[in-house]
Formats: C-alpha cells, sequence, structure tokens
C-alpha cells in the first residue's frame, strides 16, 4: 500500500482512539475505559493520535464523519 502512514502511537492511545471512533464522545470513552477526562483529553491531543483518527475518517469516507458528528451535536 504505497499511501500508507506509518504512525507510533502507544497501545493505550490506539485503544483510546478506537474506543473514541466507536463510541463518538469522550464522556462515553471516560465511562467504559474508566478513565478521567483529562486523561482521554490529553491522549486525543496527541499529534500521532489526531493523526490516525483524521486517517480513519478519511478511508471510510466523509459521509461517515459528517453522519458522526452529526449524531454527537
Amino acid at each position: 500500500m504505497k499511501n500508507e502512514i506509518v504512525t507510533k502511537m502507544s497501545p493505550e492511545g490506539l485503544e483510546i482512539a478506537n474506543n473514541y471512533l466507536e463510541l463518538g464522545n469522550i464522556q462515553a470513552v471516560c465511562a467504559r475505559m474508566r478513565l478521567d477526562e483529562n486523561t482521554v483529553q490529553d491522549y486525543l491531543g496527541k499529534r500521532e493520535i489526531k493523526a490516525y483518527i483524521d486517517q480513519v475518517y478519511l478511508d471510510t469516507g466523509y459521509i461517515t464523519y459528517f453522519a458522526i458528528y452529526r449524531t454527537n451535536l
């Protein structure tokens, strides 16, 4: 895959990112993973985690992104 972007992130960061993608909001991630909101926000604020989430949205298409965004307003 020539367009594949490889980034290094911690397993914890990947788990938080995947839960965020699945659940769509920080409070739900905190409840599921039993973490405080500051910890989750710190992980989601990291450059490599943001890049991963953005890439997932790009790979699944903008329609999915906007559908998810509308449900979380």
